[in-house]
């Protein structure tokens, strides 16, 4: 006997599904959803009303696992969880592309993989894959707590929790990295392409392209001051920045299109290093050592050996193969073992070897998916990860070994960016690209040990397609 027997007057029960603990799941058009717990008769409601407080309408219920029930209804599909009372809501959004196609869902199924196909009435079907590689994806969604600009290039912490990140379409967003909102920081509307970013004590130093030098204060959000290159020689040299670096004693170095440049505090501004005069200064790194590595975008990489206090230029060598794989260098970074690794845009990336001064170069023939690499991060477990022109790869330096990750995997896209990565104490890994940026922590991915069936799709003789209906063809029956 049920607790009240009129409850299903006048509706329309459109599922009826049995569940853990002898209970049964009722979706209907007019009721939502409700368990019926089979020993007690208690007739329990789950989801009656959505966000709007609109009204359920449920088409379909489905359990992904005991505590997983979805739920598909007329205004999306509700993965209900019946542990903690808590729902997760998809549903349709024109600006976002991984979005539900519609929001009227009258199927689901689950397959081998645990993956979820949605069928919609005007939407066709949808699949939302089991995360065994899980990437936060990041990227304008059309509304204010969104990305503005997506050709995501910088990212840089201040002291108080916020993650900047500059764009090189859309300026500045301050992103909260407990809360996962973002903010536009509205007066880069006008410098909206940033390529450098550098926290110095509360101060957030932006190199723009074309447009100077910029100083923020984190704590107000104001614009305190603007540096651009005059007529004076103390000036800077060029007003489109592509790296900012500090190093451990204080000193800022700015890389520009046309040299590179310090920071002189005492008089407020740069003096220029000549050694480095006319060349395009891409990235900046001071070593554990001291030594400052420069990554430049046709000479090859400098170091600036602090007890020498000389400048050495690292070139490439066609008939040197442990020269510098390639003159194009897009970033320098040295790992938790002190090694420093390069990253080239055309010849892969690069291990530096000091006592020889010389170089082991990894590239496609290795197994990397592009060898225009852009950035290096190393996981908590001592592995690093590389972003390319064509995925995101897993590098094992014992072993040599790598594992690509691309749109299959889940990333938002297979093209990165320049310049555009950062890790939290957490393991969290952020990398920039074209369409937005991506988070993850490996320690999270599991293994996919589902063996897809191997079906025959085609059949050749001759290289030529044979089809079961032509004459003395030797196929009784199509090949499906």
């Amino acid at each position: 006997p049920i607790d009240n027997e009129e409850t299903y007057n006048n509706d329309v029960v459109s599922e009826i599904l049995p569940g853990a603990y002898n209970c049964l799941y009722i979706g209907s058009l007019k009721g939502g959803v409700k368990e019926l717990n089979l020993t007690s008769g208690k007739l329990r409601d789950l989801l009656l009303k959505d966000e709007d407080n609109e009204s359920i309408y449920c088409r379909t219920l489905l359990f992904a696992t005991d505590n997983e029930l979805w739920i598909g209804t007329e205004s999306g599909a509700y993965i209900y969880n019946l542990r903690t009372g808590k729902y997760t809501h998809l549903r349709s959004s024109e600006y976002d592309p991984y979005s539900l196609s519609d929001n009227a869902i009258y199927s689901f199924c689950k397959d081998r993989e645990d993956g979820i196909w949605i069928g919609s009435y005007f939407g066709g079907v949808n699949y939302y894959p089991r995360s065994y590689t899980h990437f936060e994806k990041y990227y304008p969604k059309g509304e204010e707590n969104s990305l503005h600009g997506k050709r995501v290039r910088e990212f840089c912490r201040d002291n108080y929790g916020v993650l900047w990140i500059g764009t090189e379409d859309g300026g500045l967003n301050r992103f909260n990295l407990n809360t996962k909102e973002f903010s536009f920081f509205a007066p880069s509307a006008g410098f909206t392409n940033i390529h450098g970013l550098c926290l110095v004590d509360d101060k957030l130093w932006v190199g723009t392209f074309s447009k100077g030098l910029k100083i923020i204060d984190t704590r107000t959000g104001t614009v305190l001051k603007t540096y651009q290159k005059n007529s004076s020689p103390h000036s800077l040299i060029d007003n489109s920045i592509f790296a900012i670096c500090r190093t451990a004693t204080g000193d800022i170095y700015l890389g520009t299109m046309f040299g590179l440049v310090k920071y002189n505090k005492q008089s407020d501004d740069f003096d220029r290093i000549p050694e480095l005069n006319g060349k395009f200064v891409y990235d900046i790194k001071e070593d554990s050592g001291g030594n400052i590595w420069l990554a430049t975008y046709a000479n090859g990489a400098y170091c600036y050996n602090v007890n020498d206090r000389k400048w050495k230029n690292y070139v490439h060598d066609e008939k040197d193969t442990t020269s510098l794989s390639y003159n194009k260098v897009s970033s320098i970074f040295e790992d938790s073992y002190h090694r420093i690794w390069l990253t080239t845009q055309g010849g892969g990336f690069c291990l530096f070897h000091p006592e020889s001064e010389t170089f082991t170069s990894y590239n496609s023939t290795d197994g990397l998916p592009s060898d225009v690499v852009y950035q290096i991060v190393e996981d908590k477990d001592g592995q690093l990860w590389l972003t390319t022109n064509n995925g995101l790869v897993y590098f094992q330096p014992k072993t040599e070994t790598m594992k690509v990750y691309t749109t299959a995997n889940g990333l938002l896209g297979d093209q990165f960016n320049y310049r555009s990565s950062f890790e939290d104490e957490n393991g969290m890994i952020y990398f920039g690209g074209i369409d937005g940026f991506i988070a993850f922590n490996p320690k999270s991915f599991s293994e996919n040990k589902n063996l897809p069936t191997v079906v025959i799709t085609d059949f050749l003789l001759f290289n030529k397609e044979v089809y079961a209906d032509e004459p003395n063809s030797p196929l009784e029956k199509n090949i499906t």
